[in-house]
């Protein structure tokens, strides 16, 4: 795998992300935390960019660059989300079609997976308002990954190309996001 390739899906996705929204208005912008995601120690923010009275394009970012138990758990997560809102953008419920791009460098049970991904799939979820400001948010989804990894044993020396690739079934989304709306 090539770390110019990593580059331009991650720079990709950000500038995508920035610019479909291209009428940005206060009251159209809202910034978002996973609590759930703060949880398992991964730092990670996100921005939602009302696009029109039913549409809304959300982006988010996860990066855990902590070992975990002096083996490393390093991961970092893009992921964009189009959603549908039946009622008005960021009130009630909305259902969505996600995608994420996934690099990884992990130790688990003695194995080593050092590679990238990226995967499809849906999402539903709900926002309560709580002010003019503030809203939490629930999700929850599922789709399809396709990883490509350099697969080992702890201690073993990494191969020299990719030797593990599949279609795994994955949970997309599983969130309770604090909000702030700008207004």
């Amino acid at each position: 795998m090539k770390l110019v390739l990593r580059k331009s899906v991650v720079l990709f996705t950000l500038l995508g992300c920035a610019f479909l929204g291209n009428k940005v208005s206060a009251q159209k912008l809202a910034f978002k935390t996973n609590a759930l995601t703060w949880a398992t120690l991964s730092p990670n923010l996100g921005f939602e960019v009302v696009l029109n009275a039913h549409l809304s394009l959300d982006c988010h970012a996860t990066y855990r660059p902590f070992n975990f138990q002096d083996k490393p758990f390093r991961v970092l997560v893009l992921q964009p989300e189009l959603r549908y809102w039946p009622g008005r953008p960021s009130s009630r419920h909305f259902f969505g079609v996600t995608a994420f791009y996934l690099d990884n460098n992990i130790e688990w049970k003695n194995t080593r997976y050092k590679g990238d991904g990226v995967a499809g799939g849906i999402s539903y979820g709900y926002s309560w308002v709580l002010s003019n400001h503030w809203n939490i948010e629930a999700s929850i989804g599922a789709g399809m990954l396709y990883t490509r990894q350099f697969k080992s044993k702890s201690d073993e020396e990494q191969p020299r190309s990719i030797n593990y690739h599949k279609w795994l079934p994955v949970p997309m989304k599983c969130a309770v996001s604090f909000v702030y709306l700008l207004k």
